[in-house]
């Protein structure tokens, strides 16, 4: 039992014997004891606070930089490890990952960047934010910290809500981005967000076809999204999506740096909405590299899950190899209803392909029509759902061409020249 447990145990039971001692104990002796449970509850509860932050001018540029070094009672970088190797678990209720304090905390340059998935449907400009993990490049120090948020999280939004409203992934779909990213930096207790990546469910299965699932990225993406078959709910599901994330670095970053990886990266980038250029991604994966860090340095990226959750998570290898036994698992807990299996992919690619349909017959006079059905599902990419690649192929081709004619016809070339690029992109890295 560590000392903080004791503490608090001592100091409750301390509190009993203080509530039932009655007529036996006298008054001076009795508010002796309780003054004295009291501080030892509070000197073994307290927990240890981050290491605050300050941003200075680095060579003429902004850098955020930890005004804390390594403290004396953290775990070295280089000891430091999630713990467990990475494997397949049967999906029980026995646990194997509890909560850590034990983090380490790296010093230098810390570049934060949100990752956020959006629940959206086809067409749908409103949604949740269903998935929140804030990645932390540490970069002197090589190292790579992912901070999980529960969707679930509590963050006000109506005073007196009592149907479960207040929680974070609403803030992003009724207040918009800036208000949901003050709410995450509270959270995950980060000074600031120098960077947003947000994906809806289709942007999500084209990045993780490029992570090396192109034959069963909607598996993979159906097992992160599951909730209903763990014990601990949405926090199981934000701590595997974090738990992917760590395994999916570790798996290409050795490979970011040649003509393929660079590809890779921009059609990542161009998938889903963000502020994060390619040279900026180039800068922070050449900062961790020359510091260190490298596909077999396991224990320089870890996750943590923000708030504290006092619970135990499981922990399990998503390699491409092992997601159908996890997703069989995951069914048989559910009895076959994986959540977002609403729809089936047949119905959304019959759906989509009507959509294209009824534009291409708005062409030839209505190219703002064309533009207005359209749009929206290419910011989407929302062909990346239809199953079968070579249908897959015919509805991208068909849903861009359609809107650089349309974009054309309506003097906006920029607009043309963004879509047609983005075309090429995907065709090189995709090579269909």
């Amino acid at each position: 039992m560590s000392v903080n447990s004791f503490g608090s145990i001592f100091a409750y039971e301390m509190l009993i014997f203080y509530c039932f001692s009655g007529a036996t104990m006298g008054k001076h002796l009795r508010v002796f004891v309780l003054v004295l449970s009291m501080l030892v509850y509070a000197s073994c509860s307290k927990e240890q606070s981050q290491p605050e932050q300050e941003q200075k001018q680095v060579n003429g540029q902004s850098k955020i930089i930890d005004s804390a070094s390594l403290k004396k009672d953290t775990i070295p970088v280089a000891k430091a490890d999630t713990g467990k190797k990475d494997s397949v678990q049967l999906l029980s209720d026995s646990t194997i990952l509890g909560i850590r304090k034990d983090f380490p905390m790296p010093s230098g340059r810390v570049v934060n960047v949100l990752i956020t998935g959006i629940d959206s449907r086809l067409g749908q400009k409103s949604a949740r934010a269903d998935a929140n993990h804030v990645v932390r490049f540490f970069l002197d120090s090589g190292c790579i910290e992912i901070i999980s948020i529960p969707r679930g999280t509590f963050a006000l939004i109506r005073k007196g809500d009592t149907e479960g409203g207040n929680i974070i992934a609403n803030v992003r779909s009724i207040f918009g981005q800036q208000r949901y990213i003050k709410e995450i930096t509270k959270i995950a207790k980060v000074k600031s967000i120098d960077y947003y990546i947000e994906f809806g469910f289709s942007q999500a299965m084209g990045i993780i076809e490029l992570l090396g699932y192109s034959d069963n990225a909607a598996s993979t993406l159906r097992v992160l999204r599951s909730r209903k078959a763990f014990t601990t709910g949405d926090h199981q599901r934000s701590y595997n999506q974090g738990q992917f994330i760590r395994q999916a670095i570790l798996k290409v970053f050795d490979r970011t740096d040649d003509m393929i990886g660079q590809v890779g990266i921009r059609a990542a980038l161009a998938l889903a909405s963000t502020n994060l250029s390619f040279d900026a991604t180039s800068y922070l994966l050449g900062e961790l590299r020359k510091h260190g860090f490298t596909s077999s340095t396991h224990d320089r990226v870890w996750v943590r899950m923000k708030p504290n959750y006092m619970s135990q998570m499981k922990h399990f290898n998503f390699d491409s190899s092992n997601v159908q036994t996890l997703e069989s698992g995951i069914e048989k807990r559910v009895k076959g209803q994986l959540e977002g299996d609403r729809k089936t992919p047949e119905g959304y690619a019959k759906k989509l392909q009507a959509l294209v349909r009824r534009a291409a017959a708005d062409s030839a006079k209505n190219p703002m029509k064309v533009i207005n059905a359209l749009a929206f599902p290419y910011q989407q990419k929302a062909w990346m759902q239809v199953k079968d690649k070579k249908e897959r192929t015919i509805v991208r081709d068909r849903i861009c061409t359609l809107l650089i004619d349309a974009f054309n016809r309506t003097n906006k070339p920029i607009d043309a020249k963004t879509v047609q690029d983005y075309l090429n992109l995907e065709h090189e890295a995709y090579k269909h």
